[in-house]
Parts: structure tokens; sequence; C-alpha cells
């Protein structure tokens, strides 16, 4: 993970907002990873969503397709000024592929460091499934509340993940705040 960062670190100045967004994103990648999370691509993107706008981030929550090589899929993900953020790519649950964890539209890799290879815009696939029209139907607390694994739903979930980066997150405010936000479609 430290080299990981190290590399993030060289292509981007730090900023209080990068400062935040790396914070959180490097957080989440460890957690997807150290607690084998597969295919949380909406919980994980829902969580720093939360966690960055409450730190004032101007972030986006997005829906849609993605297309890597001959691959489409549907997933969820953030942008900042218009770059991909994603950690849940590097553990999907497709098919046993997993690519590399996508920051500010650059995929980080021990290796290497390059502009991302998946297409976050692409809108010639076959349209989403029903359980990602049923999200982009309904607003952003009714996923947060629905989700089964805490009884606080997936907003208990974003306070036990903020402890392990150091943030204080206050479920009733979050909710006060977010629960009527809406994903926003690319697709």
């Amino acid at each position: 993970m430290k080299t990981l960062i190290q590399k993030a670190d060289r292509l981007f100045e730090e900023t209080p907002d990068i400062y935040k967004i790396k914070k959180v994103f490097f957080g989440m990648l460890d957690y997807l990873h150290k607690n084998d999370w597969q295919g949380a691509c909406h919980a994980s993107s829902s969580i720093m969503y939360l966690i960055l706008r409450e730190q004032g981030v101007d972030i986006q929550l997005y829906l849609g397709e993605v297309k890597r090589g001959d691959i489409v899929f549907d997933h969820s993900w953030l942008e900042y000024h218009g770059q991909p953020i994603d950690a849940a790519i590097s553990n999907t649950n497709i098919r046993g592929f997993s690519f590399p964890p996508v920051f500010l539209g650059y995929e980080l890799t021990h290796s290497n460091v390059e502009k991302t290879s998946s297409n976050y815009s692409f809108v010639e696939g076959e349209g989403l499934d029903p359980e990602m029209l049923f999200h982009s139907k309904n607003s952003f607390g009714q996923y947060l509340d629905g989700f089964s694994g805490n009884p606080n739903g997936l907003w208990g979930v974003a306070k036990n993940f903020s402890k392990t980066i150091g943030y204080k997150f206050n479920i009733a405010k979050a909710k006060s705040s977010y629960s009527n936000d809406r994903w926003q479609l690319k697709s």
C-alpha cells in the first residue's frame, strides 16, 4: 500500500481536497482487501462519498456502465473534477477479474502508473440491470438504510470505517444531510 500512496503523491500536488481524498481512498482500498469485500462498488463508493462530502470535498457519486477491454459491467464510482476514483474495481466479483485501483483517473500498480484504460463514460452497453435501475430511482438514504450487514445499515459501516482512518462520523448528521441525495447516471 505504501508504494501506491507514494505513486499518488508524485502525481498530484497536495491540496486540502487531495489530502482528504487520498486518506479516504487508500483507507477504503485497504478495508476492501483486508475484509475481502468483493463486488462492493455501491457500498464503498457510498461510504467514501459520505465521508468526503462531510469534509467539504465536492465529490460526485455515479452509477453507470464501465467498459474495460471487451468487458462491460454495471458499476458505481466517484468523480472529482471529472476524474474517476474507484477502489472497488480492484476487488470485483466479475468472473474473477480485478483491475488496478483508479485514483483521479490513474491506475496505480506497484510497478506502473498510467491513465486508466477503463471507460467510465461508456454508453453503448446493454443498459443498467434491474438492481442498478432500482438504486438510480430511489434516494441514497433508502440504499444506505437497507444495507443488511449492520444494525444502522451502511451508515453504521461508514461510521466503523471512518474510525479506521481517524475520522469521526456522525450518523444522525449525515442522514440529515445526504438521505435525499441520488446517484448521478452515466449510461
